[in-house]
């Protein structure tokens, strides 16, 4: 009977230490000033980077332990004050992954959030990111913030046809990817931060048209936290447009036809002869 109970119990153990987080989140830095060399965020890059936590505040709830991982930088000057930071020399000088990260987590209210973000790594060390995220058996999901090109390598890793982020999509910060590890799936959504909705342009439903939005792998895990993707706001239809054109042609038309009308009847009143 020991036997058995030391055989389930080595089993169980070497089941843990096989899991791995269940989904990978990955969004891309802030946005980047127009000076070239400013390794900081744009003022619309701090206001987004602010409002991330808003969007991962609705779906996380008791149940999810999460870690956010990010890039290292090798500037001694850092962009935000009150920020702990130690930077790498062996990094690059951007800091924008690092802020956005840091920025982010500051107004997550998570009481499972690792406090910690995962410093580690720099851009080019997207093998050993992904080395320590799915080994990391504690959490269930991790966060990675990180440079857009490196983010479609990261999900072409787990052998996921995606295509490239190509220049005409360079303007695109809105957009969080989200990897099934128990499927291999891949999941996204946009998010305006100045609305505080799930909102994608048509130019990023065109390159990702492939995929399903996040909205879709809730619903059939039967997850309840999707009250933020529930809430989109749906742009009118064409047909709708057209019919309230319409209405509002007919109308005039109608009040164009309803005022002449009037001046010619009074005309003719005018005109009437009294007969004694």
């Amino acid at each position: 009977m020991k036997v058995c109970s030391y055989i389930c119990i080595f089993f169980s153990y070497f089941k843990f230490i096989n899991a791995t987080p269940e989904r990978i989140w990955l969004i891309r830095h802030c946005d980047k000033t127009k000076i070239k060399s400013n390794d900081c965020c744009s003022k619309i890059g701090y206001e987004r980077s602010k409002n991330w936590h808003v969007y991962f505040n609705e779906l996380f709830d008791k149940n999810n332990i999460v870690k956010i991982y990010t890039s290292n930088f090798n500037e001694k000057r850092i962009c935000v004050k009150n920020l702990n930071a130690n930077p790498n020399s062996n990094c690059q000088k951007s800091q924008r992954m690092f802020l956005t990260a840091s920025l982010m987590k500051e107004q997550m209210k998570l009481s499972n959030l690792n406090t910690n973000i995962n410093l580690d790594y720099c851009i080019g060390d997207v093998k050993k990111l992904l080395k320590s995220v799915t080994n990391n058996i504690v959490i269930t999901d991790a966060i990675i913030v990180w440079e857009h090109k490196e983010i479609i390598d990261i999900i072409r890793s787990f052998e996921i046809p995606i295509k490239k982020w190509k220049n005409k999509y360079n303007n695109i910060y809105d957009i969080v990817f989200m990897i099934d590890l128990n499927t291999k799936e891949l999941f996204f959504d946009c998010f305006d931060y100045n609305i505080h909705r799930s909102i994608c342009s048509n130019k990023a439903d065109t390159w990702l048209n492939n995929f399903h939005k996040i909205r879709y792998y809730y619903e059939r895990e039967n997850l309840k936290n999707i009250h933020i993707l529930s809430t989109s706001i749906k742009k009118p239809s064409v047909y709708l447009i057209v019919l309230f054109s319409i209405f509002l042609y007919s109308l005039f038309c109608f009040c164009i036809y309803f005022l002449i009308k009037k001046i010619i009847t009074n005309r003719r009143r005018r005109e009437y002869v009294l007969i004694t």
